[in-house]
């Protein structure tokens, strides 16, 4: 970024293996590849006794593995399977790592969504309002007095209705649900469960446990009907929806297939090199448009790189939809 720094980061490496362009931000920001290549020369390559191609390989490899570690944790860590997902990729640099986390992870698809830089941005004109209210509430292995629930209950439902009405949402617009928080004794983390509606009282105490067994099963094969169970936290979430925005719908392409705007040598696998690859402008794809990796998507808040093995297609929202081809 010519800034006067020196120690090479996982940009310097994208940028020496060809996947970013010499510029940003639709050429507003330009970027020294000179710099790059002799950050991570005389930090990398050298000490290492690397090609710097073998270097800057190295560098990505092990941030696209820092970020499936992560991913695993919050997924095959909590009961889930990454298998049975799309990867949402977004940020300026999450598009550029999709490819390899859906390898590395063995997910079937990747959702590239029009405005990744800005998602979190753009997603507020989509979102409802949301506020969650949560009272600790420990028993340890004895039954609470139905009084007590419903007691943090109305006064957790209270405080949500008085904040959805401070927002302007009135009680046919808004809603607020009840869950809880549950573990078996001596457990170290707890599973949040919806609290059926309507009165509560000892049946529905005991719905609401039979649904913790069940969902203990669900979400990490096994549950203790004989054990006993804590609750934890009572909690209620207040909503309220607000008006949509429209989304845009692009124009069809029929069957026309996309022409790139240039073409750079890039390099996405060690044994094979770097490989003259097609490079397309965001903007250009329409709706229906197909793309066949090595490929890379440049747009003005992020560039996307489709591996070999992958192939891509636009949807009518502008989506960008990865799959393998394997």
């Amino acid at each position: 970024y010519n800034q006067g720094g020196t120690i090479p980061t996982v940009t310097d490496a994208r940028l020496v293996l060809g996947h970013l362009p010499p510029h940003l931000l639709g050429g507003e920001m330009p970027l020294d590849v000179d710099a790059a290549r002799k950050a991570i020369q005389d930090e990398i390559a050298i000490p290492l006794g690397l090609e710097l191609a073998e270097a800057a390989s190295g560098i990505v490899e092990i941030a696209d593995n820092n970020m499936a570690g992560a991913m695993r944790a919050v997924s095959i860590g909590r009961g889930l399977d990454p298998k049975d997902f799309a990867l949402l990729a977004f940020g300026g640099a999450g598009p550029m790592h999709a490819c390899a986390l859906a390898s590395l992870l063995g997910m079937q698809s990747v959702i590239v969504p029009p405005t990744p830089g800005v998602l979190s941005t753009y997603g507020l004109l989509f979102t409802d309002l949301r506020n969650d209210y949560v009272q600790t509430f420990v028993h340890s292995g004895e039954t609470p007095s139905i009084e007590e629930i419903t007691t943090v209950y109305s006064r957790l439902e209270s405080q949500s209705w008085d904040w959805l009405n401070s927002e302007g949402v009135s009680r046919d617009v808004g809603q607020v649900t009840r869950s809880a928080d549950l573990r078996y004794e001596h457990q170290g983390w707890e599973i949040t469960v919806d609290m059926p509606d309507g009165p509560i009282t000892e049946a529905t105490v005991d719905h609401l446990i039979a649904n913790f067994h069940d969902l203990h099963n669900r979400l990490y094969t096994y549950n203790l009907p004989q054990a006993k169970v804590e609750l934890v936290n009572l909690r209620v979430s207040a909503s309220g929806a607000l008006p949509r925005h429209e989304m845009s719908t692009l124009s069809s392409a029929n069957g026309r297939q996309p022409e790139p705007e240039s073409h750079r040598p890039a390099l996405f696998s060690r044994s094979v090199g770097y490989v003259d690859t097609p490079v397309y402008r965001r903007d250009t794809l329409l709706a229906g448009s197909e793309l066949v990796g090595p490929a890379i998507v440049e747009q003005r808040d992020t560039t996307t790189l489709l591996a070999p093995g992958f192939g891509a297609r636009v949807d009518s929202y502008g989506n960008l939809v990865i799959t393998g081809m394997e």
